[in-house]
């Protein structure tokens, strides 16, 4: 799945993305989301608004899934979806 389109994906399913260097990326980035919810909240709240065209591409990227616990928060991450650098997010906004 390119990034662009999951970016969008998790715009309509409510959630704001940002550029993420998870362990054992070696400075690699990749999408992301920071979240009081729960990893299996956001997986269904990005199925629930995936088209059917996406779902087939989806479907391997949340077997990818990992998370990083942030205190109060997780981070939630797709190594195998890059982000072209570390300021991805402000430059689309």
């Amino acid at each position: 799945m390119k990034s662009n389109t999951l970016k969008d994906l998790l715009s309509r399913a409510g959630y704001d993305y940002s550029s993420y260097s998870g362990r054992g990326m070696y400075g690699g980035h990749c999408v992301a989301v920071s979240t009081d919810e729960t990893p299996y909240r956001l997986v269904a709240d990005m199925v629930g608004a995936a088209t059917p065209e996406e779902l087939d591409e989806l479907v391997p990227v949340l077997r990818g899934t990992r998370t990083d616990n942030m205190g109060m928060q997780v981070v939630v991450y797709w190594p195998s979806v890059k982000c072209e650098d570390a300021d991805d997010r402000e430059e689309d906004e």
